[in-house]
């Protein structure tokens, strides 16, 4: 998100699973795209076994090309009292980041 927060972090409630933003076009690479834009769809999920599921039904996996950019966003929590490392993935099929406070720390770009 550049170096600010996505407005839609800035009160979310914490939970488990992440909130989502859908938006019309492709976010082209740029981590400003998400903050001048308005969503078409906005929701919650605890479900990402498939994309369709994990955005509501608002994006749906087909054959042919979707131009769609989707922010996924909340916190993560280990169950108290674990230690050690804790892998996040990612699987996408053109360009996504991971962040963590306001740093990319993983960025794919197919």
């Amino acid at each position: 998100y550049g170096n600010t927060p996505s407005p839609s972090m800035q009160s979310l409630p914490r939970v488990a699973g992440l909130f989502f933003s859908v938006y019309e076009g492709y976010f082209n690479d740029d981590t400003n795209y998400f903050i001048y834009r308005t969503p078409y769809a906005t929701g919650y999920s605890n479900d990402f076994t498939t994309l369709a599921s994990s955005s509501k039904g608002y994006v749906v996996e087909t054959s042919g090309q979707t131009i769609t950019s989707i922010e996924w966003f909340g916190y993560f929590y280990p169950p108290a009292g674990t230690t050690g490392k804790w892998e996040i993935s990612i699987t996408s099929d053109d360009a996504s980041f991971v962040w963590l406070d306001n740093a990319a720390i993983y960025t794919y770009n197919a």
